[in-house]
């Protein structure tokens, strides 16, 4: 559903204007914690006040965690776009790198991932830590890697347009 709401944004060039009022974003913002505590408190009741048991009916009990989950992951969704349409919607160097890299960076994050997972599988790192090592280390070796074979081969194209053709003499 969300690739859908993201494609009928994109048909309908939602990201094309800047937002005009932050009051929708700080409405969102504010409330969104109330569906995901909802999601948790309805998830855990069962389990810690009375197991077995239910807070209203199984059917209610789970069309609210189904509800508040997807309510919840709207706001995320919402909440975190807005963020980065607002806040991260800039240009400049670095910006510019990682949004060509970025493809590439696709493609190749999983090979990266393993490549240094298995050199972090055995440290005696806590497992968070090895987590977030893994994670920034995957985002800046890999567009360390791509930022490296784009410039050898801008510099491999650059080198090859500078040859001079060899000079045929004519005999006739």
């Amino acid at each position: 559903m969300f690739f859908l709401l993201g494609a009928l944004c994109f048909r309908l060039k939602v990201f094309d204007t800047q937002p005009k009022s932050k009051k929708l974003y700080i409405i969102i913002n504010s409330i969104s914690w109330i569906p995901i505590n909802i999601y948790i408190f309805v998830i855990l009741f069962p389990l810690v006040f009375s197991p077995g048991n239910y807070i209203f009916s199984k059917i209610v009990d789970r069309t609210i965690v189904s509800l508040s989950f997807h309510l919840s992951l709207l706001s995320m969704v919402y909440t975190m776009v807005e963020t980065f349409r607002r806040y991260f919607d800039k240009t400049g160097r670095i910006w510019n790198a990682l949004n060509r890299n970025s493809y590439y960076v696709y493609i190749i994050h999983v090979i990266v991932t393993g490549v240094i997972t298995l050199l972090l599988r055995s440290s005696a790192m806590p497992s968070l830590l090895k987590h977030l090592t893994l994670t920034v280390s995957t985002f800046l070796f890999s567009n360390l890697v791509i930022s490296i074979v784009r410039s050898l081969v801008q510099a491999i194209r650059f080198s090859s347009s500078r040859k001079v053709p060899l000079q045929t003499s004519d005999a006739t």
